[in-house]
């Protein structure tokens, strides 16, 4: 029988008895499990919908132009990335 020790360093093994909210004993394996889908959905969802991370581009900008998106999109309410993905799609809309 197994334990984990944590930072503080308590430890917890199986024969504690410890069970989640549907009455589940807390194993190695279910703790392991656990942290490897919080990992799995961490950050923002997905931009199409997918599990895991919308691609990104980075872009350098003048100073004056990133004041002018922050004041368009603060002005719209949306972020500064939605205005930069509207205005890529209206881009490539019209000359795709």
């Amino acid at each position: 029988m197994s334990a984990s020790r944590f930072r503080d360093g308590q430890t917890v093994s199986e024969a504690d008895g410890i069970l989640d909210a549907q009455g589940e004993p807390l194993t190695e394996s279910y703790v392991t499990q656990a942290i490897n889908d919080v990992h799995a959905t961490l950050g923002r969802p997905s931009l199409d919908g997918d599990v895991g991370k919308s691609p990104q581009i980075v872009v350098r900008l003048p100073r004056e132009l990133r004041v002018r998106a922050a004041q368009a999109a603060s002005e719209r309410g949306i972020s500064i990335s939605a205005l930069t993905r509207d205005a890529l799609e209206n881009f490539l809309g019209s000359t795709g």
